[in-house]
């Protein structure tokens, strides 16, 4: 039970983090490089890179100032650099294959 209950804590203290880093960073990044016609995988994973970068540091600023403890420190970058360039990619197939689903409708 105290695991569920730190998990909560965890997952509330994070989501203000992912909603700026989701509305203020990446939301933002990526309808200008779409509107300035770069819309390849390598592009939304470079996204994804860039994001998880900046939440990197905003990581690095809670450890200096004691929010973690012992090896959470690690563990977040682990999952930072892991978590940035796949939800690049995930973003980017979403978009692809709706884009064709929505071609081929309209085709028919």
């Amino acid at each position: 039970m105290t695991l569920v209950e730190i998990g909560f804590v965890t997952a509330m203290i994070t989501l203000p983090v992912v909603l700026a880093l989701t509305c203020g960073v990446a939301w933002p990044l990526f309808r200008f490089w779409v509107r300035q016609g770069y819309s390849s995988v390598a592009a939304y994973v470079g996204g994804g890179v860039i994001v998880a970068m900046i939440g990197a540091v905003i990581i690095g600023a809670a450890d200096n100032f004691g929010f973690l403890i012992g090896t959470d420190f690690w563990f977040a970058m682990l999952l930072l650099a892991v978590s940035g360039p796949v939800a690049g990619f995930v973003v980017w197939y979403v978009l692809q294959r709706s884009t064709q689903q929505r071609a081929h409708v309209d085709g028919h």
